[in-house]
């Protein structure tokens, strides 16, 4: 079903002229919305906060918003570039091709989906992003985006981009500013070996995709090894794990600095090294979780680093919890706490978007990762 249904807004401020979009089931991050007009069917890739991904076309009219202060306005799809929907799906924030940005609360309490696996209804609190199913848009934003100019084929379009311009409400971030646990509800906490001292906001340009801030630790500047260890999205206390990390990182030297992975247990998982001068682009993957990373320079070549755009698939749930991660045919990949074999189908429990075991047909069921 493709949707031309203006997107009304009230919020607290008048947003301005944007072009409203032809979707206004945008509870997440979008990377494109089609023009009015396309023939092409309207598909989503939605990532829930569990790491389970649904493949499907939403079939809601509109998102309906309110702010503190009444104003309305029509978005129109040419100038948006995302929305971003808070982790207590309270607050959405829209951003404009030409930098606007307008918040409102969302009013909406299921979001609709049609999918090869059948239809279901998804409270909005359960979504973590929204992707376009088309991905040669041009992106933008501090998540959920394609990490264009990362020269690694093992990223994915709904992977996470933290960019360090913009906080994941889209508040623009400020230099000195104490990223320790920013992007939480990203997944992802920021620390500095050195026991005085913080991740800050950096105004050091690294030569990645954003070119802006970057992230160091603040004293001595860009001195120790920063560790990023990942959570459930929102949920700080709850550990968890991704299977891809990559990150911009300047300025170094070759064999200078180490991109090191570790599982919860500590044991290092895989490693990069750097291999360029001035600035170089450091990736992992592995088939163990990646619980956290630490970027370790040697300070006999150069003790000195900043990073920018690190990049990231959806942090999923501690593995060792009872998670079987179930991928289908269809594109869907669940997480499930339990399943049975019943004849000629799957049938799953435990899964976060939905109360009753779904079934899955046998031939449908591409593998069964088992927690590790």
């Amino acid at each position: 079903m493709r949707l031309t249904t203006t997107l009304l807004l009230v919020t607290g401020g008048c947003a301005g002229a944007f072009a409203q979009p032809e979707s206004s089931a945008g509870i997440g991050n979008v990377e494109c919305i089609r023009p009015i007009g396309s023939e092409e069917p309207l598909e989503w890739s939605v990532t829930l906060r569990d790491g389970s991904r649904l493949e499907g076309a939403p079939s809601m009219d509109r998102l309906r918003l309110l702010g503190a202060v009444v104003a309305q306005a029509e978005i129109a799809p040419e100038g948006i570039v995302s929305l971003h929907l808070d982790r207590n799906a309270e607050t959405v924030t829209v951003h404009g091709q030409n930098g606007e940005r307008v918040t409102g609360a969302v009013r909406n309490e299921l979001l609709e989906l049609e999918t090869g696996l059948g239809s279901f209804e998804i409270p909005f609190g359960r979504i973590r992003s929204i992707q376009s199913g088309d991905h040669d848009c041009p992106t933008h934003g501090a998540a959920g985006h394609r990490p264009l100019g990362a020269p690694h084929s093992i990223f994915q379009a709904d992977d996470s981009l933290v960019d360090f311009e913009t906080d994941p409400s889209g508040k623009r971030l400020t230099v000195g500013q104490d990223l320790s646990e920013t992007f939480v509800p990203f997944g992802l906490k920021i620390a500095t070996s050195i026991e005085t001292s913080f991740p800050a906001v950096d105004s050091f340009t690294v030569q990645s995709k954003s070119r802006g801030f970057s992230c160091a630790t603040q004293s001595p500047r860009w001195n120790g090894t920063l560790t990023l260890t990942f959570c459930e999205p929102g949920r700080p206390e709850r550990p968890a794990s991704v299977s891809r990390v990559g990150l911009w990182i300047a300025s170094v030297s070759p064999n200078s600095t180490r991109l090191r992975a570790l599982d919860a247990a500590g044991n290092v998982v895989a490693e990069a090294l750097t291999t360029q001068s001035g600035t170089d682009f450091l990736a992992v993957e592995s088939e163990a979780d990646i619980a956290s990373v630490e970027i370790i320079p040697d300070p006999n070549i150069d003790r000195d680093y900043t990073i920018d755009d690190v990049v990231f698939d959806v942090p999923r749930r501690a593995s060792g919890e009872g998670t079987y991660t179930v991928t289908c045919t269809t594109g869907d990949v669940l997480e499930a706490r339990g399943f049975v074999l019943d004849g000629d189908q799957v049938v799953l429990s435990g899964l976060s978007f939905r109360e009753q075991a779904l079934r899955v047909e046998r031939d449908r069921v591409v593998s069964i990762r088992f927690p590790r």
